[in-house]
């Protein structure tokens, strides 16, 4: 039915009757613009085209015919309006919203139509992580190429920085939770960090931390064989101290880098002390080889300085001197010849060898002998030797002596003579005589 505005009789409203009555809302509201549109109304089927049509009439401005026509889904658009007739939703005066319908039948569908409601808020993903940042914004109904529906990204500049990421040991938030490193329980990566208690810049592997920052007191390196001495460690030296310094469970000799090590001398014979010329050098001393140097025959065992020189003709104590020296023992006695005669008196001494045996040098001179039974009377080579009493030692005779002269003892070396008389059993043959002479100052 149609109904005037009492109040403003310009409109005409209709409304549709149903099984229950009318419709409270009407579906149409016509307006000429004559105060006395809807003076008579009349309906009926006009047209003949089965449908009942509307008849406003006005005070000498004659009337108006509206056909009706079908309207399946009751929203009071017929189908030449409506463009969805089955739904009720879907009518010129309905809203456009963001569902890929025409809601409002002007043609236009969603981001087409400016008049859409519902749109999305999108946010412009620049690095590709498909998180955007709130900086950059766009509504649409459907998402944008660049644009993504998250703003959670907390650098839109580096695509492993977004929240989907994990966090590691960068310094950096690349989880976008407002925790960086350390600070976030789900940080990954983390080195692990070793105690080091000697101070020694190496750790132990029996205390340990994970962290991403250096903790203090802690080290990168767990190889540390003794952590609680910094004199132990991967950067000392290996020393002689029967301990592994350089951890490199090698010690003392076994260590090709070993430091300190002694000079050993080889010991040849075996007495106990080495030879100079042959060494090695070892923290512990080896097998054949001793600290001494002081051998001076390293192939004879009897031969080095704890031995005892002995008449042999051999340094047999290595101090420089052979046989008569300080501390030699088995010197036979040697008993004073004073008269030259091969026998001696009861003064002795004791010698290696027979005293005089080797003389000291003496001039040489030639002079004729003293005229003697026993000498030809031919000259003679003789050896002077200036004395001033008896000869010790020698096969000579004193020399009478007058006042104002000193005393020679000359050997005088003669051919062979028979042996002597039996009063004179000192003389063996053969044997050099002696002459004394008497030399002028």
């Amino acid at each position: 039915m149609a109904v005037a505005d009492g109040y403003n009789s310009s409109y005409l409203y209709v409304f549709h009757g149903s099984s229950s009555g009318l419709v409270s809302t009407p579906v149409n509201t016509l307006n000429i613009g004559d105060a006395n549109f809807g003076y008579s109304l009349s309906s009926g089927d006009v047209n003949a085209d089965g449908y009942r049509d509307l008849v406003a009439g006005t005070i000498g401005n004659g009337a108006y015919v509206y056909h009706g026509c079908p309207d399946t889904d009751g929203d009071g658009y017929c189908t030449d309006r409506d463009c969805n007739d089955n739904s009720a939703a879907i009518n010129p005066a309905a809203t456009e919203t963001c569902d890929s319908v025409d809601n409002d039948c002007d043609g236009l569908i969603d981001d087409a139509d400016t008049n859409v409601s519902g749109r999305s808020t999108f946010y412009r993903d620049n690095d590709g992580d498909s998180y955007g940042s709130s900086s950059s914004t766009t509504t649409a109904c459907s998402r944008p190429t660049g644009y993504v529906s998250s703003a959670t990204d907390c650098n839109d500049s580096a695509a492993a920085v977004n929240p989907a990421a994990t966090e590691t040991c960068d310094n950096v938030d690349n989880d976008c939770d407002g925790l960086t490193d350390d600070k976030d329980p789900n940080v990954s990566g983390r080195p692990t960090w070793y105690r080091d208690n000697d101070g020694d810049s190496y750790g132990s592997s029996s205390t340990t931390s994970t962290a991403c920052v250096q903790p203090s007191g802690y080290v990168s390196s767990a190889t540390d064989c003794n952590d609680g001495a910094a004199a132990i460690s991967p950067a000392a030296t290996e020393t002689c101290d029967n301990v592994d310094n350089d951890c490199d469970g090698l010690i003392d000799d076994a260590d090709s880098g070993v430091s300190g090590q002694s000079t050993w001398y080889a010991d040849g014979d075996g007495d106990s002390f080495g030879n100079a010329g042959s060494t090695t050098a070892a923290c512990v001393q080896p097998s054949g080889y001793v600290s001494s140097t002081t051998d001076c025959d390293d192939s004879t065992a009897a031969v080095n300085p704890s031995a005892t020189e002995t008449c042999d003709r051999i340094d047999n104590d290595c101090d420089g001197l052979t046989d008569d020296d300080s501390g030699v023992i088995g010197q036979s006695t040697w008993y004073q010849d004073s008269d030259g005669d091969s026998y001696g008196g009861t003064n002795t001494t004791l010698a290696c060898v027979q005293p005089g045996a080797t003389p000291h040098p003496r001039r040489t001179a030639t002079m004729p002998a003293r005229p003697s039974p026993r000498l030809p009377r031919s000259p003679v080579t003789v050896s002077t030797t200036t004395a001033t009493g008896s000869s010790t030692m020698r096969t000579a005779a004193s020399a009478a002596r007058a006042p104002g002269t000193r005393t020679a003892m000359v050997t005088a070396t003669a051919a062979p003579t028979p042996p002597a008389p039996a009063c004179s059993p000192a003389a063996s043959w053969p044997m050099p005589p002696t002459a004394t002479t008497a030399m002028p100052r």
